[in-house]
């Protein structure tokens, strides 16, 4: 991933009246950190919880598919879905989602973005289908690499399911794959901001699938 100038995408889900909350559902709290309130979970079992539905267009398109949430992405292009739930100004957080390209075409990365603000600050975690994963941060369209792309044999290959999670308190971040930690750094470019999934490919096409979203406040 080199960095470059570019527009995200953004695509903010409708707010359905079902809140798409599930139970129950334990998780390992990192070290230094204790997990608050779930703030919003996902199975994506309910084709209401609030991520944004559409058509195929030109670029972009997204529908829940048992039990997944499947989008796909033409042309070089990067997409970000937010979802109401999420759209508040998150700083101190835990969030993961599984992950996975189910298209045969190599490149393309897929992930979470995070702490986006309203000045276009942010930050992203994204694996790649190289099994490489990477960390970078966005000041008003220009993207930087924090953690440069780097190969992991914790990222599962070809159309496998990866977890990825985030955890934020202050300035420092740590980021897990499939329960294994990966990077930790420290940066101050953005706070607090939304949270969303991304995805984005290299390609004439790319379809990417993702379930399981969680989202803890931190205490």
């Amino acid at each position: 991933m080199k960095t470059s100038n570019y527009c995200l995408n953004i695509v903010l889900g409708l707010l359905a009246m079902s809140t798409g909350l599930i139970s129950g559902c334990a998780t390992q709290q990192t070290q230094g950190t204790q997990l608050g309130a779930p703030i919003f979970q996902d199975d994506f079992t309910n084709p209401q919880s609030g991520w944004y539905v559409y058509k195929a267009d030109s670029s972009k398109g997204g529908a829940y598919e048992q039990g997944d949430y499947s989008v796909w992405s033409v042309g070089k292009n990067t997409v970000v879905v937010l979802n109401p739930k999420t759209t508040q100004q998150l700083g101190n957080f835990e969030s993961e989602v599984d992950v996975r390209k189910t298209s045969t075409l190599n490149g393309a990365a897929m992930g979470i973005i995070y702490r986006l603000d309203a000045n276009g600050n942010y930050y992203r975690f994204a694996i790649t289908d190289n099994q490489t994963y990477y960390v970078s941060s966005g000041v008003k369209g220009l993207e930087r690499e924090i953690q440069p792309e780097t190969p992991s044999d914790t990222i599962k290959p070809g159309n496998e399911f990866n977890q990825l999670k985030v955890v934020c308190s202050g300035d420092n971040q740590d980021f897990y794959i499939n329960g294994s930690k990966v990077a930790s750094i420290t940066d101050n470019t953005s706070s607090k901001g939304e949270l969303g999934i991304a995805f984005g490919n290299w390609t004439p096409s790319e379809n990417f699938t993702f379930t399981n979203f969680k989202l803890y406040s931190l205490k």
